[in-house]
């Protein structure tokens, strides 16, 4: 039995190593600029039946590097000399913001047969629904005169889909924040959110100039008295109360009553 464990791993691992290596790799031809713009666009038109909306800028480009040997994630790849691989940059047209990456790939022969590789992207469609989310939610908080925020929106990355929107928000007005609190919570998947929530404004300026990330300020509180509905009643109690409130994609609205440390 051991013997032909160790012979099956024997010829795996052999086949790993060797992978397709009679394949053939070779360029067809480099797309230029304007072409790999078309072609961009061509995919937002597919995806969201629009491609006017962002301006189209080349970050970089790279030789291209397809998969040769693949088993549920691939093990082999192979450089195709003179062939490219093109990062767009999207950035939205009417507010300047930098949302998304789309890659294009050359067109390359393998053997005698030519390939034409999918326009594609690991983060478009999160981050065009995220946005969604971010600007409607920017102009509900808008409506509300008490209310300051300061909302968490990093620089993307290529690998980087966004999901979340984190922030902080000061309040002294229990009215407005808990209709602000219950108007999201009934839109159940449009937003997802999570928010520090103060009365304090010492406490929120403390907050929003901490160089820290969201989750590592978080990380220096406890929750207490969790609420699985709006509920500010700690905002009533206590001179000072810190409550998280989250969503995350749920229609349920978590609120957690928070202590330092």
């Amino acid at each position: 039995m051991k013997k032909t464990v160790v012979i099956c791993m024997a010829l795996i691992l052999s086949f790993l190593l060797v992978g397709c290596g009679g394949d053939k790799y070779k360029a067809y031809s480099n797309y230029s600029e304007n072409e790999v713009f078309d072609l961009v666009n061509s995919y937002l038109a597919r995806e969201i039946h629009g491609s006017g909306l962002y301006d189209l800028k080349i970050i970089k480009t790279e030789p291209l590097e397809v998969c040769t040997f693949s088993w549920n994630v691939c093990h082999k790849y192979k450089t195709v000399k003179g062939a490219n691989r093109y990062t767009v940059e999207l950035t939205n047209k009417r507010n300047g913001r930098r949302e998304a990456h789309v890659i294009v790939e050359d067109r390359y022969y393998k053997n005698s047969e030519l390939i034409t590789p999918k326009v594609f992207s690991e983060n478009f469609h999160n981050n065009y629904k995220y946005y969604e989310r971010y600007d409607k939610l920017i102009a509900l908080l808008s409506k509300y005169n008490s209310i300051k925020y300061t909302l968490i929106d990093d620089e993307i990355r290529s690998d980087k889909a966004k999901t979340v929107q984190y922030g902080y928000i000061y309040s002294t007005n229990i009215f407005e924040l808990e209709d602000f609190l219950n108007t999201i919570s009934r839109s159940q998947y449009e937003y997802h959110w999570d928010f520090i929530i103060t009365n304090n404004i010492n406490e929120y300026n403390n907050l929003i100039n901490d160089q820290h990330s969201f989750e590592d300020i978080l990380a220096k509180y406890e929750k207490t008295n969790v609420v699985y509905h709006v509920d500010l009643t700690s905002f009533n109690s206590n001179s000072s109360a810190i409550i998280e409130n989250t969503s995350q994609g749920s229609s349920t609205c978590v609120n957690s009553v928070l202590i330092k440390k």
